[in-house]
């Protein structure tokens, strides 16, 4: 691997994305489409997982030894309870609600029967254009990862130089976002896969403006939920 300058390094923003602990909402995902549903909390076990992940994150916390870190979250219930539930116990740290980082909205099809929404006509618009294609009243993906890049960037520009950044969201946001980076086929995102409370580690570059990828859904924690 390519060896990094120590100036790369100083000027590098440390960032950890977390998606929310599971939530009524993904227990009916196999058959009802999701989407948004902000309102939808944490089930039992997704509270479980939220406390799990809170002690890597302090670790976290810890170990980039900087002078504040900028929390934020979606404002979906979910996300501000996983955020919660994690920092418990890390409560000089401000929260703030972002609404560039909630999850993609699905519009007229949110809490209705997937069979009936995904249609053999509509899998093949969705395929001629992964990106554009929108749900009834609902997003795109490049519009969801426009917002959430636009968010992530005004956090990491708008932290100090001993900074780092730590926000809570969603999986579709969350890998709009890890595609960006990449430069990937957006037919490919739906690969990319982001456990609930798994975590993503990033490096945001303030010399080049350049994200890198560090680890990706990070689960170690979740063994204790098992």
């Amino acid at each position: 691997s390519q060896t990094r300058t120590m100036t790369e390094l100083v000027c590098e923003v440390p960032v950890v994305l977390v998606r929310h602990g599971q939530c009524e909402m993904n227990l009916s995902v196999a058959s009802t489409v999701g989407g948004r549903a902000s309102a939808s909390p944490l089930t039992a076990l997704g509270r479980q997982q939220a406390l799990a992940v809170g002690p890597a994150l302090r670790e976290w916390l810890a170990g980039i030894q900087t002078r504040k870190t900028l929390v934020l979250t979606s404002p979906a219930e979910r996300a501000r309870q996983t955020a919660a539930l994690a920092l418990g116990e890390a409560s000089d740290l401000d929260i703030e609600v972002v609404g560039d980082l909630t999850e993609m909205s699905q519009g007229r099809w949110e809490g209705q029967p997937r069979r009936e929404c995904y249609t053999p006509q509509v899998c093949a618009a969705i395929d001629a254009s992964p990106a554009y294609f929108a749900a009834p009243g609902g997003e795109s993906k490049h519009d969801v990862e426009r917002r959430v890049v636009r968010a992530l960037e005004q956090a990491v520009q708008a932290a100090d130089a001993k900074a780092g950044v730590l926000a809570f969201g969603h999986g579709v946001a969350f890998k709009c976002f890890v595609r960006w980076i990449l430069c990937s086929p957006w037919a490919t995102l739906h690969e990319l896969d982001l456990a609930n409370t798994g975590m993503i580690v990033l490096g945001y570059n303030r010399a080049t403006a350049a994200w890198r990828i560090i680890r990706f859904n990070v689960t170690d924690h979740l063994f204790a939920c098992a």
